[in-house]
């Protein structure tokens, strides 16, 4: 039987949290708007103009140490956004050295770090974070998802369960939870994390990818499309529903249907590895051995590139 690939989200990315910075009074109206770049509360300035902000008020020097670690800290989130990891570290221990006992800021390089797989890194800033706020549950949501990346599944589900105790309406560590529930082998605890995300953050189109997931593993393609019709509901351009729904309708004997998802879903993104093994497996058994093959030799391509 061949292997269908069916691909729900990780748990690897949170909200970066940065506490809001009150600029010395005096300061000149044009350092004002550097600010306001720099905070981008309402996210309607680009990186670009977000990291200029920043870097005019860093330069200015003309505000405390700890909201000059903000715009250190905030620039670096910026930077880390537009893959500039290298720059992004060096904002972040200027931040620290400017305001040590600040959680958020180990909190936030730790985010980076765990973005870009370096667990072990963005454990230790988890940890630092905990140690000046033994309350701080998106630190404990975050070190459960470094814990989970690593297949520590017991040491995640612990931190998501802390998590959940200082807020019991946290939805993301609901659904991280769901996540590694799930990959522990749990699915129907799974399926009741991820219900409990799916109340407390209706449009959370992850956790409908992810719920939609397990009811396909478990068999139940009809409440497995239900999710995905959702998720794509609440966001058409999100590539994972549609090749996940594709592999259900294929589960169900629609293969024309589901070629149509596949091919969606390569629309949207044209590198999506799961997609083409999809695709391909599913032209071959179509009698279309030549194309159905050069997906599957397209998909070897780009995950040799990506292991490289």
């Amino acid at each position: 039987m061949p292997q269908h690939h069916f691909l729900p989200d990780r748990a690897l990315a949170a909200l970066i949290l940065l506490a809001a910075t009150v600029p010395s009074p005096g300061v000149a109206q044009s350092l004002d708007e550097a600010w306001q770049r720099c905070e981008n509360r309402n996210g309607s300035f680009r990186r670009d103009a977000v990291i200029a902000g920043c870097t005019q008020a860093i330069q200015a020097g003309r505000d405390t140490p700890a909201n000059l670690a903000q715009a250190y800290v905030r620039r670096a989130a910026a930077r880390d956004e537009a893959g500039l990891f290298d720059e992004a570290l060096a904002d972040f221990a200027v931040a620290i050295s400017l305001n040590p006992k600040d959680a958020f800021i180990f909190l936030n390089r730790g985010i980076a770090y765990n973005r870009r797989r370096q667990h072990e890194a963005a454990i230790r800033d988890f940890d630092a974070a905990l140690r000046l706020n033994p309350r701080f549950e998106p630190a404990f949501n975050n070190r459960g998802s470094a814990y989970a990346d690593l297949r520590q599944y017991d040491r995640a589900l612990e931190d998501f369960d802390q998590a959940l105790r200082l807020n019991p309406n946290y939805g993301l560590a609901h659904f991280n939870r769901g996540l590694a529930l799930r990959d522990k082998g749990d699915p129907q605890a799974a399926l009741q994390a991820l219900t409990e995300a799916i109340r407390l953050t209706p449009n959370h189109v992850a956790a409908y990818n992810a719920r939609g997931g397990i009811f396909a593993g478990l068999g139940d393609h009809g409440r497995a499309i239900e999710d995905f019709d959702k998720a794509i509901q609440i966001n058409p351009g999100y590539a994972s529903a549609y090749n996940n729904r594709g592999v259900s309708y294929k589960a169900r004997s629609q293969p024309e249907q589901a070629l149509r998802e596949f091919e969606t879903a390569l629309r949207l993104d044209p590198n999506f590895v799961g997609a083409l093994r999809n695709r391909g497996t599913l032209l071959i058994e179509m009698g279309q051995a030549t194309a159905g093959q050069a997906d599957l030799d397209r998909a070897q391509q780009l995950e040799a590139g990506t292991q490289r």
